[in-house]
């Protein structure tokens, strides 16, 4: 920002732009509306921020709840005031069930015109209920150093909140006050405002760094213990952005020998170009009509990311003699948090012993393969 804003309503929406920006937000999207005109016109305005247009509240959502899935970072939504804010709540659960970041700016009425009877005006304070990770009704928009400070402190805490572990929507309700076009009110925005608060830092006003949870060495050795069997499975789920890393997964598919189970929408149907491992992303066929006669079942099954899509699979899994045992529900992100204690099915078809694991024979596209010798040529008579 470097002009001065004509009032306190156009100042308080390029800082939300602004701090947004400086957090990593590349686009947003906005549905028509007058309450959210300050953040419309302020997104519209900033140059490292696209803005794409959408008619409807509900297609907005998901548009940026799919955006996200793909990118793993957040695209704000803006809409106004009233009934608009409820068609978000969708995609909102959408994205606590599947820990999906979701940022939301709903616009507001101000708090003397709320539960009067005014024209587009609903209750908005915590709309959502449970569904978001963090809530917060900010203070009506002023041209004042602490409340500027605050502001950008909340907008940093909300894209790190909606990032972080677990990832999920966050909603922040903005209330204004008439005017709400740039249209200039003397005395609004002093000359003496600390550039600080209203041009903010070089970069973001508050940065953080999030923590990794990893297990300690107890759980380290619970898990090695787990995985010490004859026979086991691997089952990839659904996981979003970031996921799974693909060398890992198939490593230890690779190094155990048990055969990975890759859900279409866990990124890991094709396995790793490095490593040679049993991945099997076409069970459905074989999982159908139950498992086939002969099929030994697992002594362990080893979760990535969330419950298989496949019926024919969890219903495979639930009908082994070991199903007694659910899975826990990971406390941290998905592709991050692993469980051992639910239970399946593995096939003679693939490689399921320790003992009878296949070794990749080609250095190129496995670091620790075995070399096999090749045979000496025949005599010449």
């Amino acid at each position: 920002m470097t002009d001065r804003a004509p009032n306190r309503n156009t100042l308080w929406g390029r800082v939300v732009a602004d701090e947004l920006a400086a957090a990593g937000v590349d686009a947003v999207c906005v549905t028509p509306g007058s309450r959210s005109t300050p953040l419309t016109v302020a997104f519209a305005e900033h140059p490292d921020v696209r803005v794409r247009s959408h008619l409807d509240e509900r297609s907005s959502a998901f548009f940026a709840l799919g955006r996200a899935r793909r990118t793993g970072a957040v695209t704000p939504l803006v809409c106004t005031s009233g009934t608009a804010a409820a068609n978000f709540h969708p995609a909102v659960m959408e994205a606590s069930q599947s820990r999906v970041p979701l940022l939301l700016l709903t616009a507001d009425r101000p708090p003397e015109l709320r539960d009067s009877g005014a024209n587009q005006t609903v209750d908005q304070e915590k709309l959502y209920g449970d569904a978001v990770r963090w809530y917060r009704d900010l203070p009506e928009p002023e041209a004042d150093d602490r409340k500027l400070r605050s502001l950008r402190t909340d907008l940093a805490r909300a894209v790190s909140t909606a990032e972080g572990t677990p990832s999920g929507p966050v909603h922040l309700n903005v209330p204004f006050r008439k005017p709400l076009e740039p249209i200039t009110v003397e005395g609004d925005v002093p000359a003496d405002l600390p550039s600080e608060a209203a041009e903010g830092r070089d970069g973001a006003f508050v940065s953080t760094t999030a923590g990794h949870p990893m297990p300690d060495d107890r759980d380290l050795r619970r898990l090695a213990r787990a995985l010490a069997v004859e026979r086991g499975l691997i089952v990839a789920g659904p996981a979003d952005p970031p996921g799974p890393d693909h060398e890992a997964v198939t490593a230890l598919s690779h190094a155990t020998g048990f055969p990975l189970l890759a859900d279409p929408l866990s990124g890991l149907r094709f396995g790793s170009p490095t490593r040679v491992a049993p991945v099997l992303g076409g069970y459905d066929g074989v999982l159908a009509g139950g498992a086939p006669d002969g099929w030994p079942e697992p002594e362990v099954v080893l979760r990535f990311g969330a419950s298989p899509t496949s019926k024919p699979l969890r219903r495979y899994l639930a009908g082994t003699a070991t199903a007694g045992r659910p899975p826990r529900r990971p406390t941290g992100t998905p592709s991050r948090r692993r469980t051992a204690s639910s239970r399946g099915a593995c096939s003679r078809t693939w490689p399921s012993s320790r003992r009878s694991r296949r070794r990749c024979s080609s250095p190129t596209r496995c670091p620790s393969a075995t070399p096999t010798a090749s045979p000496p040529p025949p005599r010449r008579g």
